[in-house]
């Protein structure tokens, strides 16, 4: 009887252990850094989430399954550019990695799509230059061939 009282706390006390580790977050365990406000930390102001419009023009070749042509940002920041897009379809999905290059650096995003109805989702991979930090992420749909608008939000500038 002993013997099961010891086991029965024992998973209780486990049980215990992996409800706290579970709704805590990973940040909870990270003390801010003293030098939160030197010159690479994220200000309050930048590291609020800014809307963004991100539209996409240029013809796609079916032979080397990508896409050229040119690209504005608005909201968050305003940029005008060129891009190149690699697409892959996979049935009704079309899977895309777009990179833009604009004048302060490149921005490298993953859009995924309903071949059906040319809406999807969009993530911001990575980013160079000024874009470096910047995250985000929204909607998109394709109006027709040669245009997306993606919508969302980013944070990092």
């Amino acid at each position: 009887m002993k013997k099961i009282k010891s086991k029965m706390l024992a998973l209780l006390m486990l049980l215990t252990a992996m409800i706290m580790f579970t709704a805590c977050e990973k940040n909870d365990f990270i003390a801010p850094s003293p030098d939160a406000s030197s010159s690479n930390a994220l200000t309050s102001a930048n590291a609020e989430s800014a809307p963004i419009t991100i539209f996409t023009s240029g013809p796609f070749d079916p032979v080397t399954s990508t896409a050229t042509g040119t690209v504005e940002v608005s909201g968050a920041f305003n940029a005008t550019g060129t891009l190149e897009m690699q697409i892959e379809f996979l049935g009704n999905a079309i899977h895309c990695n777009l990179v833009l290059t604009l004048p302060a650096g490149t921005i490298t995003i993953r859009m995924n799509c309903n071949g059906v109805t040319f809406n999807g989702v969009w993530q911001i991979l990575e980013g160079t230059g000024a874009y470096q930090n910047l995250k985000g992420n929204g909607s998109l749909v394709m109006p027709n061939d040669l245009d997306e608008i993606l919508t969302g939000t980013v944070r990092g500038l």
